[in-house]
């Protein structure tokens, strides 16, 4: 059943938030993707975006933390860091996994499943439960316009 993002979720960021609606959509493909055909070649493309996504999100979000000097960032960022170590665990599992699949088909069904976990876990426990306690920061500072740009360099990116 595909995840969709509502009004409700908005941290009241516009970046964050954009980021969430495309981490919904990209969790809804990589669902599709495992759904449709486990040793489809699209696997791989939808596994790159999605750890690439992961990374520019986490980088994005954390600086923008920073800018608002948002009180629980730490935590945050080592939720970042747990999370992150969770998805490329996963991501290298299923590539083992998807090698080796003609031998041993259920290993790669089991990492598939674990990846599917740790993506809801990723909406419904972090987005719900850490992101949206950003709300009320974003309520008493707001970041200018003509600084949002920053947010989508590569240097941010690389600074994470």
């Amino acid at each position: 059943m595909p995840i969709l993002w509502r009004p409700q979720l908005s941290v009241g960021n516009e970046i964050i938030d954009r980021d969430h609606k495309y981490l919904f959509c990209l969790i809804n493909t990589v669902e599709l993707v495992f759904g449709k055909n486990k040793k489809s070649k699209d696997i791989e493309l939808v596994l790159d975006q999605l750890e690439e996504f992961a990374k520019e999100h986490f980088a994005r979000e954390q600086k923008i933390q920073t800018d608002i000097n948002f009180p629980y960032f730490l935590l945050h960022e080592s939720l970042h860091n747990e999370l992150m170590y969770q998805l490329e665990k996963i991501i290298l599992n299923i590539r083992i996994a998807y090698l080796r699949c003609h031998t041993d088909p259920e290993a790669y069904d089991i990492e598939i499943e674990k990846l599917h976990k740790v993506l809801r876990h990723w909406i419904l426990d972090h987005v719900l439960k850490h992101d949206l306690g950003m709300k009320k920061y974003f309520q008493i500072y707001e970041i200018p316009e003509q600084n949002l740009v920053q947010y989508f360099t590569k240097n941010t990116v690389d600074a994470a």
